[in-house]
């Protein structure tokens, strides 16, 4: 649709160029967010081929630049070169809109340049004062760099004004024809642009007197007041014009330009309102939104045989077969790309060397023609002086030299007549050979198109192709990976068994190096412990038996001190002294050595029987008793010796026969009482 409406927009119709194609354009802008789509199709159609299709395109550019995304003029930037030869290329026709070309290119670079140097300033240029001060920031310097930015902006739309009215007829009257609106109806987005500067240089011009001295803004209020009056006859000029009545409200300037050096003069400035009639759409437009523009839906394509056979091998063999038949249909693909390409340019490239070869054959013939015209007026002249030179005498020789010149003249007008119809034999088959290069170019065209829809069928099937391979191999990836997860878990398994393995024979290892250590000290532990053991039970069996001695030497000497104390006059109470102190002697030794217990055992059982035997025979001796009723009922006093009797049988361990043996001077009645106390 794009290039449908560029193409419709620039066509080589000398008429104005019809607001809905470039509207079509101006929408695109904003759908693609860019101008990349533009200038493609400028690439695809040069608007260079006639003077009527570059000065249609520069009519669209500037509207374009005016009303479509922001983002157009930055996107244009780049291309200021294709619209500097394209006003180049105009430049040396004297007819026709060679000179409006020119001018008009130089006001769509300027306006580009302007934008880039002021981004912030919107394509329609329409600001109000506070946005104003804003992209200056109250600067004095930035004013005045804007001023003269704004002044030579203002200069490039007045220079396009005065070509467009040179080169209409002075009498106005071409102002309704079609070829008259072709020239007049840029100036409307131009008539836009001025008001808007207009009204922006007043205002800075005004801020610029706040804060610079006068006389510095000298050239720039001689350059604003000579401006004033081109734009003032431009609004009065196109107000006056029939076209425009129907098309525009071109604003009125007042009648005296703004005196800048009286600041009251800015309130009673009015900014100058353009108001752009609406055009009525027509039935082609209306027709345009009813065509289908959807692509017909290529047919289904059958599956490839090749690969329904391969579904039944294994899955990397159909990929593989997928894969070299996507790359075969890429390289397809590319090579009729390839090959477009080329024969493109190919007739792109002979297209513009048969147009350069036509522009200098014209520009030859019209050299030819004033030539020939030339000799035309020459050789009338010298017809005239012939015969005015005939009635005197002296025309003879000068008839016959005119004669000379004349054939001459003649000669040489044969020879250009003759050249002139070569060179028209030569532009005629340049204009055939155009003619079979547009035959080849539409022929071209129609395979480009053929080939765009090979290559999307192609497209489709390659997509088709990629959807299953790429859910094959998806599938395969799903399978792979849970393999890998279950080879992972059993290697995970397999690694841990093998580490708790290796540990517990570690452990096993270890314990029987323990168990090994502890054998041995245990072997070493019972060797001592025996060894030992033999020396205890040798020293203990040597202590019992020593013990045994001293028992035995101990009741031999206590047997020993009592016979010997029989016939002695010695107390008890000795006896008992000589033991305790034997006991406490003995008792030293003991601490301070361990052998000496025997000799502690023997003073023990003598100090004891002595003590005990003491405290007996004093008992006995004494005869008392806490209950007095007892001790004279159990004791009477007939059986005497009845307690010592009973103390020495319980002492000496004797038997009462034996008792009877030792005694024999006792009575028998004694002993029978002795007898029955026991």
């Amino acid at each position: 649709l794009q290039e449908a409406s560029f193409r419709k927009a620039v066509n080589d119709e000398e008429v104005p160029v019809k607001m809905k194609h470039v509207r079509n354009l101006i929408i695109g802008t904003f759908t693609d967010k860019n101008a990349e789509l533009l200038w493609r199709n400028v690439a695809v159609c040069p608007p260079i081929s006639t003077d009527v299709t570059a000065w249609k395109f520069c009519h669209c550019l500037h509207v374009v630049f005016r009303d479509g995304h922001p983002r157009v003029l930055r996107d244009s930037h780049q291309h200021i070169s294709r619209i500097k030869d394209t006003g180049q290329h105009f430049r040396h026709l004297t007819h026709g809109y060679g000179r409006l070309i020119t001018r008009y290119c130089e006001l769509l670079i300027a306006k580009l340049k302007f934008h880039q140097l002021y981004p912030r300033f919107p394509g329609s240029l329409s600001v109000t004062p506070e946005e104003l001060e804003a992209l200056a920031e109250n600067d004095a310097n930035n004013y005045f760099e804007l001023a003269v930015e704004l002044l030579e902006y203002m200069e490039c739309i007045l220079n396009l004004y005065d070509a467009v009215f040179a080169s209409l007829d002075p009498s106005r009257a071409n102002s309704m024809t079609r070829s008259g609106q072709c020239r007049l109806a840029p100036l409307i987005p131009c008539i836009q642009d001025s008001s808007c500067l207009y009204d922006c240089t007043v205002r800075i011009l005004f801020q610029l007197h706040k804060a610079l001295p006068t006389d510095m803004l000298s050239g720039h209020r001689t350059r604003f007041y000579k401006q004033f009056k081109q734009l003032q006859q431009f609004y009065n000029n196109t107000r006056n014009l029939q076209y425009f009545k129907g098309l525009i409200q071109v604003p009125a300037l007042p009648e005296d330009a703004p005196n800048f050096l009286v600041e009251a003069e800015l309130r009673s400035h009015e900014t100058p309102v353009v108001v752009v009639e609406e055009q009525p759409e027509t039935a082609d437009t209306l027709d345009t939104l009813l065509i289908d523009t959807s692509e017909p839906e290529p047919p289904p394509i059958p599956p490839h045989p090749d690969i329904i056979d391969s579904h039944n091998g294994s899955l990397a063999e159909v990929v593989a077969e997928r894969e070299s038949l996507i790359e075969a249909l890429h390289g397809e693909l590319e090579a009729m790309r390839i090959e477009v390409q080329q024969s493109r340019s190919h007739a792109t490239h002979n297209e513009e060397q048969l147009r350069l070869r036509i522009n200098d054959l014209e520009s030859t013939i019209a050299e030819l023609d004033s030539e020939l015209l030339a000799e035309r007026h020459s050789k009338e002249s010298i017809i005239a002086q012939v015969e005015a030179a005939a009635a005197s005498a002296e025309a003879v020789t000068k008839l016959a030299d005119e004669e000379t010149r004349r054939r001459s003249a003649e000669e040489k007008f044969v020879k250009m007549k003759d050249v002139y119809q070569k060179l028209r034999d030569e532009h005629i088959n340049l204009i055939r050979g155009k003619a079979e290069l547009d035959k080849q170019l539409s022929v071209e065209r129609e395979a480009h198109t053929s080939t765009q829809r090979s290559r999307g069928e192609l497209a489709a099937a390659l997509n088709k192709l990629q959807s299953q391979v790429a859910q094959d191999t998806q599938t395969h990836r799903n399978q792979s990976q849970m393999a890998e997860q279950e080879v992972q878990l059993l290697n995970e398994g397999i690694l841990a068994v093998t580490a708790e393995r290796d540990r517990m024979i570690g452990q096993v290892k270890h314990l029987q190096d323990s168990v090994s250590q502890l054998n041995n000290q245990m072997e070493t532990q019972a060797q001592q412990a025996a060894s030992q053991l033999m020396v205890v039970q040798y020293e203990w069996e040597g202590g019992i038996h020593k013990s045994v001695e001293g028992a035995v030497d101990g009741g031999l000497i206590v047997v020993t001190h009592a016979l010997s104390h029989f016939d002695l006059n010695a107390h008890a109470e000795t006896l008992v002294m000589d033991a305790v102190t034997n006991l406490w002697s003995s008792y030293e030794s003991y601490v301070g050595s361990f052998h000496t217990a025997p000799n502690l055992i023997f003073a023990i059982t003598t100090a004891s029987h002595y003590i005990a035997s003491f405290l007996l025979y004093a008992k006995a001796s004494s005869h008392a008793s806490p209950n007095i009723e007892y001790a004279e009922k159990t004791y009477p006093s007939e059986i005497p010796d009845t307690i010592y009797f009973q103390v020495e049988l319980e002492v000496f361990n004797i038997n009462f026969s034996d008792y009877v043996e030792l005694h024999p001077d006792v009575d028998k009645k004694t002993f029978a009482q002795l007898q029955n106390v026991h």
